[in-house]
């Protein structure tokens, strides 16, 4: 294993000729590596596992200190923790690393709290996954290497925008100057540093640059021709060694010129090749591009920074500016949302894919109908929901209801094959643990969806049942197992013998087990009631006089009740 200064020197020369790579030409990557953040960063990161991953790209960046995190990570995070789970023992620091591997780009260790150093056996079980583990020192503020990443970040996209629209404008001064088609795939080739072909309608092959020697357009059409002359939704064919992009020219809705370009797998392509090729495919809508591509920019930062703030037990103050540079001000009422999309005929076979675009779309429609309603919010998705948060101006309960009324409706609207259950958290004012309105949120959905509550698509966790409080969380066979110890023997005595204890014990428990307005409301004896009572403990061999027994038989009771409910509601 490399020594501390052999491991800085080695860090420092890889993120130098990073950068210098990227400086000669619009092909190389400009994405923030791990060997540019270890060695160039002057944060005092160590790398402990040697090369390893150095040419990581970081895409996200979360802190967190659960024992698995990764609901609330994308893919290539850069993961922050204090290493709770590495001091406890090696099979506790083995499962953990197994837990973020996947979607960990590297892991990096705040020693100082939990631990002094890093435990040898969990760097190399690191290794052995090809995970990378960073040390920070204990004199580092962790908001520091978060300042770094999100400003690289998005520098990043800022970046591939203005180098976007440079492109665009040199390819419109080419048509200004009248340039030829010839000279249009030449110019194209230079920059994006492609081979690159323009086919007429007929397969003729109208202009060819090949900065990388020659190449088959005769294969090339083929399969162009035979995808349809789209590449499919993104354009992209894959060809052996090769992938093509493909753009068709549309003249009044015919066929007039294909534009492909093909790229070894070897080499890294950038955001900059598929919008550079979208623009020369009509020349036209550039103000749209740009559009797209800060909404894209401010989506990917977005749901990152609703990620981190959710997943926060404690005080989120350190994410108050953040929120406000997108428009969100916490200092106002602000409510978390859970919002479900339950498919009828869910199964096997692509469910999960089809599920993940039918939210995506969901957070389009969700996004336009808050914005339409004058609302600031941040949506996104997490695992399998759609997750809003949104600040109120007017918090009453009811200006609330009316807002999410109109989401549901909306979300239902655009995912018409799929039941929509929405919940919403309690109101909040200010940084304090979001995390727990997320829980609100959750529970309320799921109170939504089984139909316990009042109102069956839209619930507030205000209004959530407190019998729902109590057995929400447990599943269907749970419940049942409760309902079955206790209540069916109940319920058969009754229909086998024609007794009420059903309803007698459904009325003393809605009276406070009070004998005098329990015998006034079904109208008997209080010895009527007595014998009734005594009957239900002979049966179910309990003491009602004992508070176990009464626990037990009133959490069956509403166990009974919630399964009950949930039928009715599907």
């Amino acid at each position: 294993m490399l020594g501390a200064q052999a491991k800085q020197r080695y860090n420092r020369d890889e993120a130098l000729q990073a950068t210098a790579r990227m400086e000669d030409g619009v092909a190389e990557s400009h994405e923030l590596t791990l060997g540019e953040l270890v060695g160039e960063a002057e944060l005092g990161l160590t790398i402990l596992t040697g090369d390893l991953g150095l040419s990581t790209v970081i895409m996200n960046v979360h802190h967190s200190d659960l024992s698995d995190p990764t609901p609330w990570m994308a893919p290539g995070t850069l993961l922050i923790t204090h290493g709770a789970d590495l001091a406890r023992s090696t099979a506790d620091a083995a499962s953990y690393l197994d837990a973020v591997s996947e979607k960990t780009a590297a892991l990096v260790v705040a020693v100082g709290e939990c631990l002094d150093r890093v435990p040898p056996e969990a760097i190399a079980y690191a290794r052995r996954l090809g995970m990378p583990v960073v040390e920070a020192p204990r004199t580092l503020a962790l908001r520091d290497i978060f300042s770094y990443v999100y400003h690289s970040l998005s520098s990043l996209d800022m970046h591939w925008l203005r180098r976007a629209l440079a492109v665009q404008s040199q390819l419109l001064d080419l048509l200004v100057e009248e340039k030829g088609a010839a000279d249009i795939v030449a110019r194209l080739s230079d920059m994006l540093d492609l081979a690159m072909v323009l086919f007429d309608a007929d397969g003729l092959t109208l202009a060819v640059a090949r900065p990388t020697g020659p190449i088959d357009t005769d294969a090339i059409w083929r399969a162009v021709a035979d995808a349809g002359f789209s590449g499919g939704p993104q354009g992209v064919l894959e060809a052996g060694r090769e992938r093509i992009y493909v753009r068709p020219a549309m003249v009044h809705g015919e066929l007039t010129r294909v534009l492909v370009a093909v790229v070894p797998h070897a080499q890294v392509t950038s955001i900059l090749v598929d919008i550079t090729l979208s623009h020369a495919q009509r020349l036209i809508g550039v103000s749209l591009l740009a559009e797209r591509e800060a909404l894209r920019f401010r989506r990917n930062m977005t749901s990152a920074l609703l990620r981190d703030l959710l997943a926060r037990e404690e005080g989120a103050h350190e994410f108050t500016e953040k929120l406000s540079a997108v428009g969100i001000d916490i200092a106002n009422p602000w409510r978390v949302a859970v919002l479900g999309a339950d498919r009828p005929d869910s199964g096997p076979g692509g469910h999960a894919e089809r599920q993940a675009t039918d939210l995506w779309q969901i957070v389009d429609a969700v996004e336009g109908c808050l914005h339409a309603l004058q609302t600031p919010a941040l949506v996104t998705v997490m695992k399998d929901v759609v997750v809003i948060l949104a600040v109120f101006v007017e918090p009453g309960r009811e200006g609330v209801r009316r807002v999410f009324e109109q989401v549901h409706a909306r979300a239902q609207e655009c995912a018409a094959t799929m039941k929509i259950s929405l919940g919403v958290s309690g109101g909040w004012v200010g940084p304090s643990r979001p995390a727990a309105l997320f829980r609100q949120a959750e529970e309320a959905c799921r109170a939504a969806r089984d139909g316990a509550a009042a109102t069956k698509d839209v619930v507030l966790f205000d209004e959530v049942d407190s019998k729902f409080r109590l057995l929400g969380g447990q599943s269907p066979d749970a419940l049942a197992a409760m309902r079955d110890r206790l209540i069916l023997p109940l319920t058969e005595h009754d229909r086998v013998h024609h007794t009420m204890l059903i309803d007698t014990l459904r009325v003393y428990f809605r009276n406070g087990m009070s004998v005098r307005e329990t015998t006034k409301e079904l109208y008997v004896h209080r010895n009527t009631l007595y014998k009734r009572l005594g009957r239900i403990e002979e049966l179910l061999g309990l003491d009602l006089s004992r508070m176990d027994d009464i626990t037990e038989l009133y959490v069956s009771f509403e166990a009974a009740e919630l399964l009950d409910a949930s039928a009715q509601a599907r």
